[in-house]
């Protein structure tokens, strides 16, 4: 129990509901709390009775969720595909508080952890790494799920349809610790897991080297196809709406952070490496003579990857974008550099209240030099007042940046400091009094 790996960094969970988990009967899933770093996050932990091979559990596992039942109830469905391996499968009732409090805190936090246990009890920790875009389905499903008030009978049922429609590869797990209000409870009765020795000194690879053979992947039966659909569907939808967010996050890509971006990076190679895998299954299938209805599936889901990889080719441009512009990129530009930026062009001039004060002085600063520099070059070479007024055109937005971010006192000790823009300023405070005394006429 003290040996955690993948992820190195001390966690804490409830003593007596890992112990409970332990010995609940093989294949199992149990949902629970996990702290790290005095942080909270959901918790699923898997315990397939079975060892996963190193070579499988090191590429990962790809996680679906959906909803199922009708107008009277619903249940919850987790599928985890390791590829290469198989695919398991856990119902929950989504009336039962445990699984409201553990499914609220994953959607709020965006956060959560994924425990394997093996038979010899040590344990593979996986961290989400693409936060609330991976839940997106939990997200619109939240209100409906907090909600429920599907019975045990109704669950049951429920049970018993899956279990029938299920791959013969495939396993249903026990649904472990439903009841044990402990697994919320971090407050007492903590068990830390600590990472073992051998996990520091040689982490496991996050997938094989190309110098490695990749695992084959599963040849899943048509009975499979609702599950394959969700797991597609799934991962484009959680890509669009991240899609989305960048998207909206170009006029203030200072908002996000280095980590950020190289998570969509790091969800382009992973979702893409699956692509062809999944095209490969539809290939099968589509070769195996579906019924028409199961075949127009098939053809849809084809689509759906097409639209996928373009999805994916997207967020790469739209990451490279905007990893230039994050909160640390211009932490580490000097003024000079991040002046000059702002002014051709390269970063565009944010909007809103800086992040921090520390980044309105130096954004303010960046702004009143890169300004001066110009206004001087300007003079030096000879331009009047009314031909600087024409030339400054393209740069008042940055000027209104930066009288924005500045107060009068602000804007008194930057004009102290640099003439030209002290000059020019004085030379807009006289035309707008002009302006507003009649003294110079505006064109109707």
């Amino acid at each position: 129990m003290n040996n955690v790996h993948t992820f190195l960094s001390k966690l804490t969970v409830n003593r007596s509901f890992m112990y409970d988990f332990v010995d609940a009967n093989a294949p199992c899933f149990a949902l629970g709390l996990v702290e790290e770093r005095k942080q909270q996050c959901g918790l699923l932990a898997l315990r397939p009775g079975e060892l996963i091979p190193p070579a499988v559990s090191n590429v990962g596992f790809n996680f679906g969720h959906s909803l199922f039942g009708n107008d009277d109830f619903e249940v919850i469905h987790f599928a985890f595909q390791f590829y290469g391996f198989r695919t398991y499968n856990v119902l929950l009732n989504p009336s039962n508080p445990i699984v409201q409090a553990v499914v609220r805190r994953m959607v709020e936090t965006g956060e959560y952890f994924f425990f394997a246990l093996s038979p010899e009890q040590s344990v593979t920790a996986f961290r989400t790494e693409i936060g609330k875009q991976v839940l997106v389905g939990l997200k619109m499903h939240l209100r409906r799920i907090l909600a429920s008030s599907t019975t045990d009978a109704q669950y049951q049922r429920a049970l018993t349809q899956f279990r029938q429609s299920m791959a013969p590869t495939d396993r249903l797990l026990n649904w472990a610790c439903r009841d044990n209000r402990a697994s919320l409870d971090l407050n007492h009765d903590r068990l830390e897991l600590n990472p073992s020795a051998e996990t520091n000194e040689k982490p496991p690879p996050r997938r094989p080297s190309k110098a490695q053979s990749k695992p084959e992947p599963i040849r899943h039966p048509l009975s499979m196809l609702p599950t394959i659909a969700m797991l597609i569907d799934g991962e484009l939808e959680s890509a669009e709406e991240l899609r989305t967010s960048l998207s909206a996050a170009r006029k203030r890509p200072y908002l996000l952070d280095d980590d950020t971006v190289q998570r969509v990076f790091r969800l382009h190679a992973d979702q893409l490496e699956f692509v062809p895998i999944n095209r490969e299954q539809l290939a099968r299938w589509r070769a195996a003579s579906p019924a028409p209805a199961q075949r127009a599936e098939i053809e849809r889901l084809s689509k759906q990857l097409d639209r996928h990889e373009d999805v994916l080719a997207a967020l790469v441009a739209l990451a490279r974008e905007l990893e230039s512009g994050t909160v640390e990129a211009i932490a580490r530009m000097d003024e000079g550099e991040l002046g000059l930026a702002m002014f051709d062009g390269t970063l565009s001039p944010p909007d809103g209240a800086p992040v921090s004060e520390g980044l309105r002085l130096q954004e303010q600063h960046a702004i009143a030099k890169v300004l001066d520099a110009y206004l001087e070059d300007l003079e030096e070479n000879g331009f009047n007042d009314l031909d600087i007024l024409g030339q400054m055109a393209p740069q008042m937005p940055l000027l209104k940046r930066l009288m924005e971010i500045s107060n009068e006192g602000d804007m008194a000790d930057l004009c102290d400091e640099f003439f030209a823009l002290d000059r020019f300023v004085r030379q807009l405070e006289r035309l707008a009094a002009g302006i507003r005394s009649g003294a110079i006429e505006v064109p109707s």
